[in-house]
């Protein structure tokens, strides 16, 4: 189960509940476990592809190309922040998860990202960790990911 060890891995420090919930689907789903080992497929990647794929269904129902114009400025911790409060269902989500993983990145329209010089063999996989902290500082200064940041 390489793909899922993987997908566990990339998500370890992780804090965001609804991240969280589909790293839970995804483990569960052990028939994917051969895709989750592809190296181009991040949890960072995964939650991009799901945030880009609601505000597009969200234009197409709004019939706009301009959804910034039905955001709202809130504040959020100690930022102000321009937030577009878009619903979606679980199935929904979970079935733009498995697409991420399914399909490669060319077939979903994704460009192709320079690739980083991995200087640490734990980050050997191509996570979302960039140089990772002493252990006792690595939940401390792990990106977090959230499909609500945009």
């Amino acid at each position: 189960m390489e793909g899922i060890m993987r997908i566990k891995q990339m998500a370890e420090g992780q804090k965001d509940y609804v991240l969280l919930e589909i790293v839970k689907y995804l483990i569960s789903r052990t028939d994917m476990n051969e895709k989750y080992s592809n190296e181009e497929k991040t949890l960072k990647g995964m939650a991009e592809y799901i945030q880009g794929e609601i505000i597009k269904d969200f234009c197409k129902k709004m019939k706009t190309d301009n959804p910034q114009k039905y955001a709202q400025n809130i504040n959020y911790g100690e930022k102000n922040i321009n937030c577009l409060a878009i619903g979606m269902s679980e199935k929904r989500t979970f079935e733009l998860a498995i697409q991420y993983f399914n399909k490669s990145n060319e077939e979903l329209g994704i460009p192709k990202k320079e690739k980083k010089v991995i200087k640490k063999e734990k980050d050997k996989f191509g996570s979302i960790f960039e140089d990772l902290p002493k252990e006792e500082e690595k939940q401390e200064e792990i990106e977090q990911i959230s499909l609500f940041q945009m």
